[in-house]
Parts: structure tokens; sequence; C-alpha cells
């Protein structure tokens, strides 16, 4: 299991005709950049960052599909090198509360990802990975940025029988 902690800028691209500005509360699409890092709780002494392209689109009055793709950086203390992955995501999230100055949004995504290197912590990498994971997020209604704490659990196992 690992623990993040994400930062987004995420762009409002499009809002509804009868409002002013784009806002968290009100965009239809959001796509932007998230940033993240985080460590491993399944093996302790590693270390994960991210970077992805997200977007987020309206499906319903307080929901979100979500897809995102982007690069994975593992790395462990005991070694020398790190574990490169790109990586796929989909999933939804849901607006739990507004106020006028942020957005509440829990969400849920499945990811893909696929591993470039052979070795990782002392055990042998398996190439495709698949992994769960769970997210809390603040958006700030007028400025694009959300910051978040994500919760991944890989389904699949990293270096031998370790889900990370």
């Amino acid at each position: 299991m690992r623990t993040m902690l994400a930062v987004f800028l995420l762009l409002p691209a499009l809002a509804r005709a009868d409002c002013p500005g784009p806002t968290a509360a009100d965009a239809t699409v959001r796509i932007g950049l998230r940033s993240s890092a985080g460590f491993g709780v399944a093996r302790e002494g590693m270390t994960d960052v991210s970077l992805t392209l997200h977007g987020a689109m309206r499906v319903a009055p307080r929901w979100f599909g979500l897809v995102r793709a982007g690069w994975s950086r593992r790395h462990a203390i005991s070694e020398r090198d790190g574990l490169d992955a790109a990586l796929v995501g989909a999933g939804v999230s849901a607006q739990l509360a507004t106020t006028s100055f942020a957005v509440l949004e829990l969400g849920m995504e499945a990811r893909a990802e696929l591993r470039f290197d052979e070795r990782f912590a002392g055990g042998s990498v398996r190439r495709v990975g698949a992994s769960a994971d769970a997210s809390l997020g603040v958006a700030f209604e007028r400025i694009p940025l959300v910051i978040g704490l994500r919760v991944e659990q890989g389904v699949t196992p990293l270096v031998d029988d370790v889900r990370a």
C-alpha cells in the first residue's frame, strides 16, 4: 500500500453558460497536471513520485468521470536506481460538500502500469501491474488548484509477492 500527498494544477476548461467564470463547483470539464509524492507502507523505505495529465468530465450533477496518463518512479532505500513505469487510470469522483471557497471531493480509480525495469528492491519486477486507489481532495473555487491525499493498493504483485 502507498500513501501519496497529491497536488493538482487543474484548469477548468468549460463551465456552465449562466456562470460568470469557471469554478470548481460548476466546471463541466477539468484538465490539468497532477504531481504527487508519497511513501510505501508495504515496504519500509520505499518512496514514489508521479507526474500525470489528469482529466475530469461531469457525468451527473455531483459526479465526474476521471482519466489520467503519466509516469511514476519508485525508489527504495536499498536500491541505487529506481523503478520507472508508464501509467493510465480511470475512475469516478463525487463532490461531497461545497463552500464559497472550496469543494470537497472523494474519488476512486483503477490504474494500470507498464514497468520498465527488471529488478527492484531485491526481487524480480512484474512487467505489468494494476492497483486501485481512493482519494480525498479539496478543489479551490477561484484558484485552479486541488490538494489531496491518495491511498493506493496494488492488486497485482510489484516484486515477488509484494503488492506495493
